[in-house]
C-alpha cells in the first residue's frame, strides 16, 4: 500500500489563537532506494514570519520527517510537449509526474472550465502521452496535481 504524502500546515498566530490558513501537499522531488525526498512550494509566504506545523499521516508511525530545508530552488514541475497534426494532438510529459492529471478547457483565462481529459494514456519509461482529436474549437491543456 502506498503511503500518503506528508502535509505542511501553515498557521497564523493571533494572540493565543492559532488559525489554520493553508495546507500544502508535498510532491516527490527525488526517489532513492530507501527514501523519498518531497518538496512543497511555500513561496507565497516569502518574507512573512509564522509557524509551520508538519504532520506525517502514515499509519503505525511508518514515516519520518527529517532534515527540513528551506531554499530558493523552484519546486520541480512537469513540462507539456504538444505535437500537432491535422486530425490529432499528442500531449506528453515526463513519466515521473504520473500523479498529475491532464485537463483541457476552451478558455485558458481565470474563468476557464477545466475538465480532466479521460483519453487513455500511453506510458513509456520516460514519458506519458495522451492523444486527443483536433476540433474546430480551440482547446487549452494543463497538468494539475
Amino acid at each position: 500500500m502506498a503511503r500518503p504524502m506528508p502535509l505542511i500546515s501553515v498557521y497564523r498566530c493571533q494572540g493565543a489563537e492559532v488559525i489554520p490558513i493553508h495546507l500544502l501537499s508535498f510532491i516527490p522531488a527525488q526517489i532513492a532506494t530507501n527514501h523519498i525526498l518531497y518538496a512543497a512550494d511555500i513561496s507565497p509566504y516569502a518574507g512573512q514570519v509564522g509557524e509551520l506545523l508538519f504532520s506525517a499521516p502514515w499509519p503505525n508511525g511508518g514515516g519520518m520527517i527529517d532534515n527540513i530545508h528551506f531554499n530558493s530552488f523552484p519546486v520541480p514541475r512537469p513540462t507539456l510537449q504538444i505535437q500537432y497534426s491535422s486530425t490529432n494532438v499528442t500531449i506528453s510529459w515526463q513519466a515521473e509526474y504520473s500523479n498529475w492529471s491532464l485537463e483541457s478547457s476552451t478558455n485558458a483565462g481565470p474563468n476557464g472550465n477545466w475538465s480532466t481529459v479521460t483519453n487513455s494514456q500511453t506510458v513509456t519509461a520516460s514519458q506519458i502521452s495522451v492523444v486527443d482529436t483536433v476540433t474546430s474549437t480551440p482547446r487549452f491543456y494543463r497538468l494539475r496535481q
